[in-house]
């Protein structure tokens, strides 16, 4: 079967057939090209009458064809290149096909993400399936959606946005339409909402339950906001899929307030037990897990306490009280875990280094922070819903993604996801130039050569992004470039300030940014005019990440698209990477230091292999959440056939 690139247009004299020499991506971007040409000469009326042209031919055996592909992808081609005056690059078209068959594009940073989902997004939409675009955050859902709006609109299909706040009916709205932009945590929470909603509907009676026939019939009964799963296409999905898939999506319930007199006294009596309390000898504290046990004295000490302070109310054991206010004295940091704004505690997220208001910890760890910073006690809002990641992006019928970086995931990906990972070739050859890592024995000794590094290229014109683990650090090191009277910008999470804009000047000359590493993640950093000729960006990398794919993230800030740039990551041997997973290895960077506290010796390659244990350790705990997630279901199964 063939598709006419424009069969009911009276601009072209006859139909114009084209078929593709196979599935090679290379080949397809020929054929795509050439059936685009043809559609130059229809009028925009007619271009979005394409679109219900495709929808009719249409079906289960041709959606995937190279046919039809081609012909969607040269509408999509040419709404892009009508709306924006640009003309889709090869691996954007290659980086499309991969996403539209089900696959993880592997497209390096600066490529275009964002306009590569596009033809994807309407060769899925034509085919019949609803289409849900998911980004790290609402930020970049919003700027995806504004970008991409007006070439649907062309094209004749509807896109909606999931924006922070939206009332049910206006959600209600978003999913409706062709396809639907939104941060990645907000589709899983909507469909938690959906479920809890569900609990108030009458069971539907024996013989009711077809359930693959009547999902549909479902979700319009019971008022579901997000009625269909049919295909998702996640961008940044390594953030998504594994970064942030340790912890599940869970909804509380109540509203926020303050906790009853005796609520609140157990909270600050186990933060005072808490101080009284000696390291090693009554807990201990496993950094690697970011846990704190009490020993067996400890726990008498605890018990102790209890029997002679009993006049406070509890939720759970007493021991889980004082365990919980160690966490939030021995683990917890402020500006690095938390913040605190407005008399409220509020969470950062360790990936992002973003400030999420409205979250909160659960099993009363929110509240022994609280304590712990004297703020009032609120109440726990017990959780009424919850879902990991894993489960919930599988409930698509499939699923596909972008990001840059995927070294190391490709099992993870395949095995749990049933993704393939496609790497996209480089638009143009990169010229990024990637400096060893210099290792130092303390953060002082680091910070000062970061500091000279700074100054030396600032004095060239060379702009630089520092790229910060924390709130903490980059405050540390904005006040370091303010005792040397050094100009530049602050961007951590504590700022209402538009980050996009301001990681977007990074480039120009003379530019010193600090950011934590992923603000402003998915914005385009250009090089400003006046530079010299093979000065382009340089990233400072404060501290390595525990896995190094973060690290790359923040190397991709420089060299986009073939321009100059370079990167070098500082460490030191009080990193959080190296006291809490390798302490052994702090010891010997201490010891190998010179006078000026640097380490001549590489410890490259024992850092790389640290990182790779880290993120093993991590793909375990997801393993592990998604375990918890497949025995509930064994047993809510359990329980429903013996109620049956």
């Amino acid at each position: 079967m063939s598709f006419a690139v424009a069969e009911h247009s009276s601009q072209l004299q006859e139909d114009r057939p084209f078929t593709t020499a196979g599935t090679d991506p290379a080949r397809m971007v020929v054929a795509i090209r050439r059936a685009a040409g043809g559609l130059r000469r229809l009028s925009d009326q007619s271009l979005g009458d394409f679109t219900e042209c495709l929808r009719e031919k249409a079906s289960a055996e041709s959606r995937q064809s190279d046919d039809f592909l081609c012909a969607a992808f040269a509408a999509a081609w040419e709404a892009v290149r009508r709306v924006h005056g640009i003309e889709m690059y090869d691996v954007q078209l290659m980086a499309g096909l991969a996403l539209v068959r089900g696959n993880v594009a592997e497209m390096q940073t600066g490529e275009g993400k964002t306009i590569s989902a596009v033809a994807p997004a309407y060769a899925r939409t034509v085919a019949g399936d609803s289409v849900h675009v998911a980004t790290v955050n609402d930020y970049l859902a919003d700027r995806d959606f504004r970008q991409v709006k007006p070439v649907f609109d062309l094209l004749k299909l509807r896109v909606g946005l999931l924006a922070p706040n939206s009332q049910t009916e206006e959600k209600r709205i978003a999913y409706r339409c062709d396809v639907t932009y939104g941060p990645g945590y907000e589709f899983g929470f909507d469909y938690l909402r959906d479920q809890i909603a569900r609990l108030n509907v009458p069971i539907p009676r024996l013989g009711e339950r077809l359930r693959a026939d009547l999902s549909r019939q479902l979700g319009k009964s019971t008022g579901d906001v997000q009625y269909r799963r049919d295909f998702a296409m996640i961008d940044e999905v390594d953030s998504v899929l594994l970064d942030e898939a340790y912890v599940p999506l869970v909804i509380s319930g109540g509203a926020a307030e303050l906790a009853e007199p005796l609520e609140a006294v157990a909270y600050h009596s186990a933060h005072q037990l808490a101080n009284q309390l000696a390291h090693s000898v009554d807990y201990r504290v496993e950094t690697a897990r970011r846990s704190v046990r009490l020993t067996q004295l400890g726990w008498d000490k605890s018990q102790s306490y209890w029997r002679e302070h009993r006049a406070m109310s509890l939720l759970r054991a007493w021991h889980v009280y004082v365990e919980q206010a160690l966490h939030a004295r021995c683990i917890f940091r402020k500006d690095v875990d938390y913040v605190v704004a407005n008399s409220k505690v509020q969470i950062v997220d360790a990936n992002t280094g973003r400030v999420f208001s409205d979250r909160s910890w659960r099993d009363g760890l929110h509240q022994a922070v609280q304590a712990q910073e004297g703020l009032p006690i609120t109440r726990e809002q017990p959780s009424v819903a919850q879902i990991s990641r894993q489960r919930f992006y599988r409930l698509y019928q499939q699923i596909s993604g972008m990001t840059g970086t995927t070294q190391g995931s490709g099992r993870e990906f395949r095995t749990i996801y049933g993704l393939q990972i496609a790497q996209i070739p480089l638009r143009r050859p990169c010229r990024r130039q990637v400096h060893p890592i210099r290792v130092f024995a303390t953060q002082e000794s680091k910070w000062k050569a970061i500091i000279q590094d700074v100054l030396q290229r600032h004095a060239t014109g060379q702009p630089v992004l520092i790229g910060t683990r924390n709130i903490e650090n980059s405050e540390v090191l904005a006040a370091l470039l303010d005792s040397h009277r050094i100009p530049h910008v602050l961007l951590n999470g504590k700022q209402d300030c538009d980050e996009a804009e301001v990681v977007a000047k990074a480039g120009n000359v003379g530019a010193i940014t600090v950011a934590t590493n992923m603000a402003g993640r998915g914005t385009d950093i250009r090089l400003g005019p006046g530079r010299p000729q093979e000065c382009g960006l340089h990233v400072i990398g404060e501290e390595c990440h525990d896995l190094y794919r973060i690290d790359r993230q923040l190397m991709g800030r420089a060299a986009r698209q073939g321009d100059p740039g370079s990167c070098q990551f500082f460490a030191a041997a009080e990193d959080s990477l190296f006291t809490e997973h390798s302490p052994w290895l702090c010891r010997q960077v201490v010891r190998a230091a010179g006078a000026t506290g640097e380490v001549e010796k590489s410890f490259g390659q024992a850092i790389r292999r640290l990182q790779d244990s880290c993120a093993q350790r991590q793909f375990q705990l997801r393993n592990d959440l998604l375990r918890q997630d497949r025995s509930l279901d064994e047993m809510l199964d359990r329980m429903t056939k013996e109620v049956s």
